[in-house]
């Protein structure tokens, strides 16, 4: 576990080429990082169908997941 090496959570996110959250990265990362939190970063933006997309993290064990809303830039907000 890297949370021995003082590290209090990881950011990353993974997608297979077809979109979709590449599981087998997902688990590796939170097989290192076991007490730490663990946070899906916007690539979660790309995913077509996000409703699932949580479900699935949260099975997976992520913490958080990072977002702009689906909107690619802040001044898009404007």
């Amino acid at each position: 576990d890297i949370a021995r090496l003082g590290v209090k959570g990881i950011v990353s996110g993974g997608l297979t080429r077809h979109g979709q959250i590449d599981e087998h990265f997902v688990k590796e990362l939170r097989g290192v990082c076991t007490s730490c939190e663990l946070v899906f970063h916007r690539a979660f933006d790309e995913i077509v169908d996000k409703e699932s997309a949580v479900d699935q993290l949260v099975t997976l064990g992520v913490d958080r997941i990072l977002t702009s809303g689906g909107v690619g830039e802040a001044s898009q907000y404007l």
